[in-house]
């Protein structure tokens, strides 16, 4: 009988082990795999590619962003933020510094949008957007807005987004003077609009209005910083009206 219990607890001593090994090997598959990222902000994207690299991650650049605060080359910012816990392999996004704006933006409103598009890349820019609007007062295929606009100082990045004029459907409703929307927070301007019957084209924000580094000028977000068509132009219910509002 005393073997028997010797043996028996000699078993049980083993589960125990066994049940240790199991836990800790567990423990090693689950969370051996996984790192927190490593701080990336102000580095080269040479030097933030060995520091992932080290981790077992992988580095992606998502952006590019003009910053006269951060020379070029250099990480402008991260996702996720340092010391988050991932697994191995995975992607931290990145936006890249391209130093002070160096190019100007140019002025290809009323330009065919080939020519446009031409121009745009021989100074050195992307052609990032290009929406469409029925337009009576410009040839189809012709650029009625740009965003940045001509002489931008304040570009986000080193893209253009264009707006191109298609043929004007046959006049539906009534007709009316655009007004004036420049200065009016979205909500209510949308919601004029919307009221009047009128179709809201393409939104974007425009990069190109101060921001918090200019606090004493900068407007409050969502208000309306331009419009296409201007006021005092001829408007109906075919017309899409196009806004840009502050970030």
């Amino acid at each position: 009988m005393i073997n028997f219990f010797r043996l028996l607890l000699r078993v049980m001593a083993l589960a125990v082990v066994v049940m240790i090994a199991a836990f800790v090997t567990m423990h090693f598959v689950i969370h051996g795999a996984e790192v927190k990222t490593p701080s990336l902000v102000g580095l080269t994207i040479n030097d933030a590619v060995h520091a992932t690299a080290k981790d077992g991650l992988n580095l992606g650049i998502d952006n590019k962003y003009y910053d006269a605060s951060v020379p070029a080359g250099h990480i402008l910012s991260q996702s996720p933020i340092s010391g988050t816990v991932v697994r191995r392999e995975f992607r931290v996004r990145v936006a890249e510094s391209l130093g002070p704006q160096r190019i100007a933006i140019p002025d290809v409103i009323g330009k065919p949008e080939r020519v446009a598009a031409v121009e745009v890349q021989r100074m050195g820019l992307d052609l990032d957007q290009t929406s469409q609007m029925p337009f009576a007062d410009a040839p189809p295929g012709t650029v009625i807005a740009q965003t940045p606009q001509k002489g931008s100082e304040g570009a986000a990045q080193p893209s253009i987004s264009l707006l191109i004029s298609t043929a004007p459907k046959p006049v539906v409703g009534k007709v009316y003077v655009m007004p004036k929307l420049v200065g009016m927070p979205y909500s209510a301007a949308t919601g004029m609009i919307a009221h009047a019957g009128f179709k809201i084209g393409p939104m974007e924000d425009d990069p190109s209005a101060p921001t918090e580094t200019n606090p004493d000028k900068a407007p409050p977000p969502g208000m309306i910083m331009t419009q296409t068509p201007p006021p005092g132009w001829r408007v109906d219910g075919n017309t899409f009206i196009a806004l840009t509002i502050s970030q």
